[in-house]
């Protein structure tokens, strides 16, 4: 079954003009005949189903059904309004069909004409059963168009026959797929019978063409309604047996049916005063048939709509006029609807054109009015002296004031419309929007820098003192000379708000740009003026925005700015801006004029040093910021975090819009924040514990509504108990009936009920009684517009609000569950609001084995605690020596002395896991060999580290881990597995080794000293030349350690194993010794 194709509009007219000669010759007129012959409509279309204007009447010298045939576009392979892909041949014989075009000729009526139209048709008893898309009314004329070949040949023979004299009858009945299935979709032959409806309409075909793609082109005149009560034949399409249908002449007496009538009459009128579109089908209507004849108007007001298949189906289907009626008037009504809505939309778009163009007709009339008086001048002129305006406003250098009249008398003599009168125009704008000599007064009260520095932050002793320097020395000096200065810390330790709180005290305007992932260098210098939509720079961005030329700027993540490429090297670019000896002239590629930036105060920020290019680096004042300790987060927790979090979650008793709502136990305990600080929150910065603290503090609000909303239902509930007991006391007053005691007590709470569900907007009940108020309420809700609804909701809204107030103010002082709860968050209670904890401790072992030794690392998080474990998978298999070879070894006898790793019984090799980077590998092999050589000092009979291999391992292997800091603890594990002893329990280290044995300075001391604490370490061990940085650690932050400073690896020794190298080789000989004589006695 070939699909047919759509055709274009044009098509269809020719086509409708080659359907139209079938039916008349040119130059000649019809005969009288019955109005059914001369209505002729489109059987659908596809964009809305018979809503295209309706052809000229077959007398008319205008082509035919041109609105008709229009809509007669939708795809549909088998049927109505569907057209071929082509020019359809007329029904004069220019086609393939045989028709001369002589069936409808004045003159000569046809079989279908003699044996009679509308309800004179005969009845006959069967007909060809025809599936079509869209139901045709009866006197209605439709066209058919089909690519099927079996429908085609069906059509054909019947057509034959036709020109023999016998009437061609069909029944055209929906497709019941056609409801379904979308457009485009329908087989051009029914399936079986059994997809057709059981409801159609006798018709005749009136004349046949075929087209030279092999398809045909039928219009059929549709008489009267037929039901198919039997299948003659199976083939396709199927042959029916039918039952015919005539119209019961006395039911237009009814007055419902009169009543209906004049209400499709009525709707037809406004419909044709609504939409221009219906007016003409309308009045071609109105003027050929009597609108008061029910049974055709049903059938043309359900025709006429735009509804779809199914609606216009149930109208065939009713066999009640009154039914009929009442189904055409409600797709009347809904046409109507819509045809209004359009109405009002294109009212709209004409006011809204309307207002435009009176705008438009006006403001040009203003202005030639104002060019006649001589009060305007052009606009080229008018932004002549505006530029020159602002420029005498400023105090511009004469190297910008060159450039300005340079650029100005080049405005002069440019054209209005071309394109470099809008780039000089931009430039020009630019230029005067700089604040030219305009400073801000800086403020140099060191108290009130010092209130300001300490209200917004914590700490950061560094960064204020360096402040309060700068604000001094401008003080002493009287001048102001911008500085670079870069904060370099850790994420969340407040780098980024340090500078807004800088800018405050100051009394600097702030401005922020980040540049990380920055890769075009124009962004920094701006960009050539040559190019479209071209901009300045940053720099001179900040200047216009802040309206001076003294602001500070922070420049936000230097560390990671994107590499240079084909765009340029951003990094280089703001060696310029950043150069206190160069930034007096800094050039602009757009401006290209000097820009003094050297009163600009620029603060840098950076997570680490190593990523920032030296030139740059060298340019800037570095001030490390380190992390926080777990003290100074407890006080900025207290003092910042928890205030804040109060505030911004409502529970702060200023802020709270609901008075007595919050308990005055809400608090978060010291013993509580500890926990959250060690235990999920360990980053070197705040700000994931402000992420808590503020979690913390929105559940504890969830937990505070919610009590005290329950205390208001359990208030309304019981006003509604009181009601309905005083309405039973009501009741029993008067009737003693212990029904009318029920009936009150139910009709009360059914009262309650239903003002609540009011009131709260509720829908009403399903088995609500059709009298009843919600019943009532449901049908009003039904027939309410969107506005109506939306009112409606915000007035139900506002009541329950309303009644929510009413019934708090009705709360007692103290409310159950809300202030006779104890709100105290502590460390027990921290698992309610943020969960499990998210860290274990940092110890893996109580007591560190053979092999194993605590390090300190210093990570973007902070400090951690980094253990070493070394083991040798060889200790197993190796020969031991006796005292016998040892004496021979060393040339004496043996005593019986304990056994040694035989030199030679292994392959020293070394295998290191853990994912370490090249600088702790290479860490890893200087302190392997040094470790040899400590060993032959400390035990010259141990020759496991000669010998034997090792494997190395740091946990926690997805982590990558680098740095020169863990040689130190790589050389004490080696040495505690070949001593078999293992080193102090409460002992940690930091520092590197060198070949000779010398500990060399590390970084992160801070954050490493934290990371000890946090694992309970006491002992540290740190290299001497970190001595310094210990010195300016806080108080707080040493308390309780015991921390020993090493220059060579045997102050490390000391410490780690309680003995200098020479006393524990003593205690190893005479350890052998003692053991030597123990076996000698046994």
């Amino acid at each position: 079954m070939a699909a047919a194709t759509r055709i274009s509009s044009s098509r269809l007219g020719a086509m409708a003009l080659r359907a139209r000669s079938a039916l008349r010759l040119p130059g000649q007129r019809w005969q009288a005949a019955p109005f059914g012959t001369q209505l002729v409509w489109a059987g659908g279309s596809g964009a809305g189903d018979g809503g295209s204007a309706p052809p000229a009447a077959p007398g008319d010298d205008s082509p035919a059904g041109a609105g008709g045939v229009g809509g007669a576009g939708g795809a549909s392979d088998d049927g109505a309004a569907s057209s071929p892909p082509g020019d359809a041949p007329s029904g004069g014989g220019k086609g393939s069909g045989d028709d001369d075009g002589s069936s409808l000729v004045p003159g000569r009526p046809t079989a279908v004409m003699r044996a009679g139209v509308g309800e004179q048709a005969p009845k006959v008893p069967q007909v060809l059963a025809l599936p079509v898309r869209k139901p045709v009314m009866p006197w209605f004329l439709t066209q058919m168009y089909t690519s099927d070949a079996t429908l085609v040949a069906a059509l054909k023979k019947l057509h034959e026959a036709s020109k023999k004299g016998a009437p061609s009858y069909v029944g055209l009945f929906l497709e019941k797929s056609a409801v379904e299935a979308p457009s485009g979709q329908l087989s051009t032959v029914a399936r079986s019978p059994e997809d057709l409806s059981e409801m159609g309409t006798l018709a005749s075909m009136q004349t046949f063409a075929q087209t030279p793609e092999g398809g045909a082109v039928a219009w059929f005149m549709a008489h009267r309604r037929i039901r198919a009560n039997e299948v003659l034949t199976t083939d396709m399409p199927p042959v029916v047996g039918v039952e015919h249908f005539d119209q019961d002449r006395s039911q237009l007496r009814s007055d419902m049916v009169k009543a209906l009538t004049n209400e499709i009459v009525t709707a037809i009128r406004e419909l044709v005063r609504t939409n221009p579109m219906f007016k003409e089908q309308m009045t071609y209507f109105t003027e050929r048939v009597e609108v008061h004849d029910a049974f055709r108007l049903a059938d043309f007001a359900a025709s006429a709509t735009t509804a779809d298949a199914e609606e216009v189906q149930r109208v065939v289907e009713a066999e009640s006029l009154e039914e009929r009626l009442q189904l055409a008037l409600q797709m009347m009504r809904k046409e109507l609807e819509v045809s209004k809505l359009q109405a009002k939309i294109q009212s709209r778009v004409d006011e809204s054109m309307k207002e435009s163009q009176r705008k438009y007709l006006l403001t040009e009339q203003l202005k030639t009015i104002k060019k006649e008086l001589g009060i305007e001048k052009d606009d080229k002129d008018t932004l002549i002296s505006k530029f020159e305006d602002r420029a005498k406003e400023l105090r511009m250098p004469e190297t910008a004031k060159g450039v300005f009249e340079e650029e100005l008398d080049k405005l002069r003599v440019l054209e209005r419309n071309s394109s470099e009168f809008n780039m000089t125009r931009n430039y020009l704008d630019w230029l005067t929007s700089l604040p030219w000599g305009v400073f801000s007064d800086d403020t140099f009260d060191l108290g009130h820098a010092v209130r300001v520095l300490d209200e917004d932050h914590y700490g950061m002793r560094d960064v204020k003192d360096r402040i309060l320097e700068f604000i001094a020395v401008s003080k002493l000096t009287g001048s102001i000379k911008g500085k670079i200065l870069c904060l370099v810390g850790p994420p969340g330790v407040g780098k980024t708000s340090i500078g807004q709180s800088i800018a405050r005290a100051l009394g600097r305007k702030f401005y922020r740009f980040s540049v990380g992932g920055l890769s075009d260098v124009a962004e920094i210098k701006g960009h050539r003026r040559t190019y479209v939509g071209a901009m300045p720079g940053k720099l001179i961005q900040c200047l216009k925005l802040t309206k001076v030329s003294n602001p500070l700027v922070l420049i936000d993540e230097v560390d990671k700015m994107g590499q240079g490429g084909h765009r340029g090297d951003p990094a280089s670019a703001l060696l310029e801006m950043l150069d206190p000896n160069q930034n007096e002239a800094f050039m602009d590629h757009y401006l290209d004029t000097p820009i003094d930036a050297s009163k600009v105060l620029f603060l840098c920020t950076a997570n680490v040093m190593d990523t920032i290019p030296g030139p740059l680096r060298d340019r800037m004042e570095v001030i490390d910021l380190s992390g926080y300790d777990a003290d100074e987060k407890l006080e900025i927790t207290k003092r910042y975090l928890e205030p804040k979090a109060r505030k911004e979650n409502g529970l702060s008793g200023s802020d709270t819009t609901v008075a007595g709502a919050v308990p005055e136990s809400l608090t978060l305990t010291d013993d509580a924040i500890k926990t959250l600080i060690r235990w999920y929150c360990r980053e070197s910065g705040v700000r994931n514990l402000e992420k808590h603290v503020n979690k913390i503090f929105r559940k504890a609000a969830l937990r505070i509504v919610q009590a005290r909303e329950k205390a208001i239902d359990e208030l309304r509930t019981k006003k509604a108990q009181d009601g309905a007991a005083a309405a039973a006391d009501e009741a029993s007053v008067h009737s003693g009936s212990t029904d009318d005691i029920a009936r009150a007590i139910k009709d009360s709470v059914d009262e309650e009920a239903a003002a609540a569900g009011k009131s709260d907007g509720a829908a009403p009940a399903a088995g609500a009684a059709p009298g009843s108020g919600a019943a009532a309420a449901a049908a009003s809700s039904a027939t309410m517009t969107e506005e109506e609804k939306d009112k409606a909701a915000a007035e139900a809204l506002r009541r329950r609000r309303e009644e929510e107030d009413a019934l708090a103010a009705q709360l007692p002082p103290s409310i159950p569950g809300l202030h006779d709860v104890d709100w105290t968050i502590d460390s027990d209670k921290l698992k309610d609001y943020v969960g499990k904890p998210v860290f274990t401790s940092d110890r893996l072992y109580p007591q560190s084995p053979p092999g194993v030794i605590m390090g300190l690392a210093y990570t973007s998080m902070g400090g951690a605690a980094l253990y070493i474990e070394v083991t040798s998978p060889d200790a197993g298999l190796m020969e031991m020596e006796t005292d016998a070879d040892a004496a021979v070894a060393d040339g004496g006898d043996s005593g019986g002395k304990p056994r040694r790793f035989k030199a030679g019984g292994g392959n020293p090799t070394m295998l290191l896991t853990g994912k370490m980077g090249d600088v702790m590998q290479e860490s890893a092999r200087i302190g392997q060999s040094f470790a040899r050589a400590f060993m032959r000092r400390v035990d010259p009979h141990c020759h496991l580290l000669d010998s034997a291999s090792l494997h190395l391992h740091v946990p926690e292997g997805a982590t990558p881990k680098d740095g020169p800091s863990a040689g130190c603890t790589m050389v004490t594990a080696m040495l505690s597995l070949a001593m078999d002893r293992p080193a102090r329990a409460d002992l940690a280290m930091t520092g590197e080794i060198s070949l000779t044995g010398k500990v060399l300075p590390v970084g992160g001391i801070r954050e490493k000293v934290m990371a000890a604490r946090r694992a309970g370490v006491t002992c540290l061990v740190l290299p001497e030349n970190n001595r310094k940085d210990v010195e300016e650690l806080p108080d707080h932050a040493v308390a309780g350690l015991d921390i020993n400073f090493a220059s060579e690896y045997a102050d490390v020794f000391e410490v780690a194993f309680g003995a200098r190298p020479e006393a524990m080789a003593a205690q190893l000989a005479a350890a052998r010794e003692a053991q030597g004589t123990a076996d000698a006695r046994a």
